[in-house]
């Protein structure tokens, strides 16, 4: 099981995760999916590679705050594309 984080690191860790999905120019499908009782699933879909697993996190709490994260990040960067 992982070591819980504390609030900064958490929100750091959050705000890596979303730059990384931004880099990667992923949008998450805005599903949070369960792997077992300690991971949980981002899941997106790209259009070269269809269905994957965007980013893998210890919490649901965790996945989502990344997912919020990553939608600001569209909302603030007009180059980000958007899905339709």
């Amino acid at each position: 099981m992982s070591a819980p984080r504390d609030q900064r690191s958490l929100r750091d860790h959050v705000g890596e995760a979303a730059a990384w999905l931004a880099s990667q120019n992923l949008m998450p499908d805005r599903q949070v999916l369960q792997l077992d009782d300690d991971t949980w699933l981002i899941h997106a879909s790209i259009a070269y590679a269809g269905e994957v697993i965007a980013a893998v996190f210890s919490s649901p709490d965790e996945a989502w705050a990344v997912i919020a994260q990553r939608e600001l990040h569209q909302r603030d960067d007009p180059t980000t594309s958007h899905r339709p």
